[in-house]
């Protein structure tokens, strides 16, 4: 399985703990080793937005499951 990182706002962390990460599209990032450098991006989105209420969730996906790839905002494919 492998190991992604998705940012939300603090407001949807209840909900996420609830029913999980929701939506048509959700964009993460794998989780890597070292630790920290998965998560400066939530650092860098907090500079650029201004918005401090991000919060870290990571999940795993099966081996088998079908996800797009691609750039945010961009095209994205298999």
């Amino acid at each position: 399985m492998a190991l992604f990182t998705h940012l939300t706002a603090e407001k949807n962390v209840a909900g996420v703990r609830r029913a999980g990460i929701r939506g048509r599209r959700v964009f993460c990032l794998p989780a890597m080793v070292p630790y920290v450098v998965s998560h400066q991006w939530l650092r860098e989105v907090r500079r650029w937005s201004g918005q401090w209420t991000y919060v870290a969730v990571d999940f795993r996906v099966p081996d088998d499951q079908v996800v797009l790839v691609g750039h945010y905002n961009g095209r994205s494919g298999r």
